[in-house]
């Protein structure tokens, strides 16, 4: 099982929650916020740092598309992944 360590990040959610981001055993970051599902995970330790000094995670607002179980985006700019789970509503922002 892997381990994760809580950093002292938040990520902000559409919804309106905040989730505390996590630095997984391998290199992985990721948020999950408890209100809707919603995941959030990315590789690249240097977007953590745009976090750090109150920048966005990803700022290009990709595309919203359905998937198995739910709805998914990835950014290929920041490599960023956000899923959310098909029990909730996504409108587009």
């Amino acid at each position: 099982m892997a381990k994760k360590t809580r950093t002292d990040l938040y990520l902000d959610c559409p919804c309106g929650a905040r989730s505390p981001v996590f630095q997984g055993k391998d290199s992985k970051w990721f948020g999950r916020y408890i209100n809707c599902g919603r995941l959030t995970f990315w590789f690249n330790s240097m977007l953590a740092e745009r976090l750090k000094y109150g920048g966005r995670l990803c700022p290009h607002n990709p595309e919203v598309r359905d998937c198995k179980n739910g709805k998914t985006s990835f950014c290929e700019l920041c490599r960023t992944r956000v899923f959310v789970p098909g029990y909730i509503n996504v409108s587009p922002s």
